[in-house]
């Protein structure tokens, strides 16, 4: 049920970006090194597309991001130049792996809040407050369907600073580690527009680093993220996963998730 009228969307306090339809992708230090850099892939297909490929080194900031690489409806990838400092980008988001954290399946292990406060899991996709859904597949904005598991998320629209975030169950990452997903809007969500984050924290609540983030709105536009997890190798880590409603008007925001997930080499 969408909320009875449009409603302007803000960011949580600390924010996820500025809005604009822009793939921001954030390389932090962490444990003495820098998180290689975030690959995204924008394009059609259910998530399996490849419109364009962006990755290079991580800056302090989205601002310092470099290069842009546009795919079909205006998603961007960002990505600054030069050389990782922890060798090539980790495989590319369809590739094979050992599946190690089926992120969808531990979803209602974890926690769950939005601006109204904590979230049951599974939650409603109709309530104001907000919600996260496992779901077992969806329709996508590019007319596909994902035939994987999916975790719709949709912020509240109840107050001011809008969003939905969820803190993953501990997890020990080995050498060679990647986290990989899919991104889209819900196929009936044509108003949908959102800024998502994914971040990692210590089992004491420290902030280990932003590992990537931007935006994701309703133009055919299916992305793909694998960040690699190297920095952060033999570290008990929480991954926490925030979807902000963008600076738009909007009263359908429904963000998909698809099969995310972590793998070994």
């Amino acid at each position: 049920m969408a909320p009875p009228h449009d409603t302007p969307r803000s960011l949580p306090a600390g924010g996820l970006g500025s809005g604009a339809a822009l793939v921001a992708l954030v390389a932090l230090g962490a444990a003495g090194g820098c998180f290689e850099d975030p690959m995204v892939v924008t394009g059609g297909g259910g998530g399996s597309g490849a419109a364009s490929t962006s990755s290079g080194t991580g800056g302090a900031s989205a601002e310092a991001s470099g290069a842009q690489t546009t795919g079909a409806g205006g998603d961007t990838g960002v990505t600054t130049g030069g050389e990782s400092d922890l060798g090539e980008p980790a495989v590319d988001a369809g590739s094979g792996g050992q599946l190690v954290v089926d992120l969808v399946e531990l979803a209602c292990a974890g926690s769950w809040q939005s601006g109204m406060g904590p979230l049951a899991c599974p939650g409603e996709p109709g309530d104001l407050a907000g919600a996260v859904v496992p779901e077992p597949g969806a329709g996508l904005e590019d007319d596909s369907d994902h035939l994987g598991p999916v975790l719709r998320t949709l912020p509240d629209y109840l107050t001011q600073q809008t969003f939905v975030q969820g803190r993953f169950p501990p997890h020990l990452v080995e050498p060679g580690e990647v986290l990989v997903t899919g991104l889209a809007c819900e196929a009936s969500a044509i108003n949908c527009a959102v800024d998502w984050q994914l971040a990692a924290e210590d089992l004491g609540g420290a902030d280990l680093g932003v590992l990537a983030e931007g935006s994701e709105a309703f133009d055919g536009v299916v992305s793909e993220v694998t960040v690699p997890l190297d920095a952060l190798s033999g570290k008990n880590i929480r991954i926490v996963l925030t979807v902000g409603a963008g600076l738009e008007f909007s009263s359908h925001d429904s963000a998909l998730w698809l099969s995310p997930r972590i793998l070994r080499p």
